[in-house]
């Protein structure tokens, strides 16, 4: 990292989002969805990144399928198993030099619970803890 941790000096960023069925932190709540953007402050080149999670047990509340649009035949017809969209975003953030969010702390918790579920060591999974901001 550049600059002491400058955000206008980094090389790279990965602004992520996720959906899930609800508020975070709750036992019930499951990740959904995972997205992000990866891309350079110093271009206007970026690389997108989307994976519904396939549901194992679970329905899409009714509310949260009005708010993001995603249906349980969604995800059950394209989406992913919730491991193999955590690895893919690992190996993401391994390669740039920050990451950000509009609600970090949601994206935060719901990525931890999910790799606290699956056992996945490093929760949630970033190669420099300092990167993170937002």
């Amino acid at each position: 990292m550049q600059d002491g941790g400058n955000p206008k000096n980094l090389c790279s960023f990965l602004a992520l989002d996720t959906e899930t069925t609800g508020l975070a932190g709750r036992k019930d709540t499951r990740l959904i969805e995972i997205a992000w953007v990866k891309g350079t402050f110093s271009s206007h080149d970026a690389e997108t990144w989307q994976y519904l999670i396939k549901p194992e047990g679970m329905l899409v509340p009714e509310k949260i399928t009005e708010l993001t649009g995603i249906t349980d035949e969604m995800l059950c017809t394209s989406g992913i198993p919730v491991c193999d969209a955590i690895a893919a975003f690992s190996a993401a953030v391994k390669t740039c030099d920050c990451v950000i969010a509009h609600n970090m702390s949601f994206d935060k918790t719901i990525l931890s619970d999910e790799c606290c579920r699956l056992g996945i060591p490093g929760h949630p999974p970033v190669h420099n803890e300092g990167r993170w901001g937002i």
